[in-house]
This record gives structure tokens, sequence and C-alpha cells, in this order.
């Protein structure tokens, strides 16, 4: 879970914010990359996966003004977050 946030991510926003100056392009090539993955799943799993990357992807945005390193904890934090809603949700 840590690694695909950093993955799908952390590491387009910080690798297009130095090279390009333009984090919000990596944000969507992330994004892009997550959903094509996550793109067999049907609607419902292809809605959830563009749900949480916008949120994760969002979070790491807003949050990277002020520190990258916490901007990367939030989106890591989120992802958790909503792993864990997920594993609950289908246990009950």
């Amino acid at each position: 879970m840590a690694l695909e946030a950093i993955v799908y991510t952390v590491a387009p926003v910080e690798i297009a914010g130095r090279f390009w100056k333009r984090p919000r392009l990596g944000a969507l090539a992330g994004a892009a990359t997550y959903i094509g993955i996550h793109w067999d799943n049907g609607w419902r799993g292809l809605a959830a996966a563009t749900w949480i990357i916008a949120v994760v992807s969002g979070g790491h945005l807003l949050e990277r003004g002020t520190s990258p390193a916490q901007a990367a904890a939030l989106a890591v934090s989120l992802k958790f977050a909503f792993w864990t809603f997920a594993l609950v949700a289908l246990a009950a």
C-alpha cells in the first residue's frame, strides 16, 4: 500500500515538479497509470480507483507546498485509510 502510494502519487508529482516545474502533470500521469491498471475491475472498481487516486493525489498536491516529506506521509496515510475502510467493508 505504501509502495503503491509512492509509485503512483509521490514519485510522479516530485519528478514532474523538479524537471518540468509542473507537479500537476505528474499527478495526472500517475493517476492515468493507476486507473489503467485497475481498468479490468468493472465500473465499480474503476470508480473506486478514480476516487482513491483523486483524493490521494489531491491531498499530496495540497500539502506539497509546506513540506514534501509531510505530503508523502499524507499520501501514504490516505492510502492506508482507504484500504482499511475497504477491508472492513468487505468483512462486514
